[in-house]
């Protein structure tokens, strides 16, 4: 198998076991470090429930790796529907320091979290994500590297700063700016000074870096909209969106983003040979997500079936991986029509 097939079928083990218990994840997790990963658990290279000291009380490390008798890693695991938590953080950060030769801790629960010299790396369960396959590569057996993984780890880190960095140096007046240098040497000052007033740019910013793909109008609700805390009802949804010009077609499909950062919703057999409307909603960050998904565009062949064998299960990840469909890799940020932002 390559890196790419065997981080897919991690996600694929992920989504099957997400509401097993913990003992379940920690079999399951034996299973790929021996079996993806290439370690041996009969020859004492991944080892469960270490037992070890901390002033008159035992605490157990879930799983530790090794090889040639030395700590590699350690994986801190919960179960795979359970979002993160600074306890859990911090209940892996005190295992790191019980042990002199491991640098590198993992916290695997809805997402996994891998620390090197306490900087970390979040990467979502989702099929083909680059950072999964690079998690495959650097701590399988045959080429682990802790510096490797140290500097993977760092410059994934370097970058989300830098990218929030420049995002907050962007400000109206920069872009003002940058206008007038850009058509000055063409037009007169007068012209473009015009130009730049009709344009109306905003005072005021609104920059989503995880958005990778810039699509149609992101459109803001008033202020009472943005009071409310309820999760957004069908009927509620299409108040909201009658106020900024859509209209919210009968028989359209609906889901919110959920703890594990998916989006499930199940549709009948037969609108998978239409085109339907798909609404998606990420209260977090308060967006609406509106799409014009074309017939047949979401192959059915590795799709689940729900337990009348009537519809199929979609499962959807977030806006930065284009919304992709965990099971049939599609991706659908192309059939977006419309984003609203309250």
């Amino acid at each position: 198998m390559t890196n790419t097939e065997k981080w897919n079928l991690i996600v694929s083990k992920y989504e099957e076991n997400l509401g097993a218990v913990e003992n379940v994840i920690e079999s399951i997790w034996t299973s790929i470090f021996t079996e993806i990963f290439g370690y041996s658990k009969l020859l004492g290279e991944i080892e469960s429930q270490r037992f070890v000291s901390v002033a008159h009380t035992n605490v157990k490390i879930d799983l530790i790796v090794k090889s040639g008798g030395k700590d590699f890693f350690i994986f801190e695991l919960k179960r795979h529907n359970t979002p993160f938590s600074e306890k859990d953080e911090k209940q892996l950060f005190d295992y790191i320091k019980l042990l002199d030769d491991v640098k590198i801790g993992v916290l695997i629960c809805n997402k996994i979290y891998i620390y090197v010299d306490y900087i970390k790396l979040e990467i979502p369960f989702s099929l083909n994500n680059c950072d999964g396959i690079k998690f495959v590569e650097f701590f399988s057996k045959n080429s682990f590297s802790e510096e490797s993984i140290r500097k993977w780890v760092i410059s994934k880190k370097e970058f989300e700063q830098n990218v929030k960095s420049i995002s907050q140096k962007i400000t109206p007046e920069l872009i003002r700016g940058l206008l007038r240098e850009h058509f000055i040497q063409q037009y007169s000052l007068e012209e473009v000074e015009k130009a730049i007033t009709v344009t109306k740019i905003k005072d005021e910013i609104d920059i989503e870096p995880k958005q990778a793909f810039a699509k149609p109008n992101i459109l803001k609700i008033n202020t009472s909209e943005q009071k409310r805390s309820q999760r957004i009802k069908r009927a509620g949804l299409r108040n909201i969106c009658s106020k900024f010009g859509f209209i919210v077609p009968d028989g359209f499909q609906y889901a919110n983003k959920l703890k594990d950062d998916k989006y499930r919703v199940d549709i009948f057999f037969e609108r998978s040979n239409e085109s339907f409307c798909l609404i998606l909603s990420n209260e977090e960050i308060k967006v609406i997500y509106i799409f014009e998904i074309a017939p047949n565009a979401i192959p059915t062949g590795n799709l689940l079936i729900n337990t009348h064998n009537t519809r199929y299960k979609l499962v959807f990840d977030d806006v930065e991986s284009g919304f992709r469909e965990n099971r049939s890799g599609v991706k659908i940020d192309k059939y977006l029509i419309k984003t609203i932002k309250y």
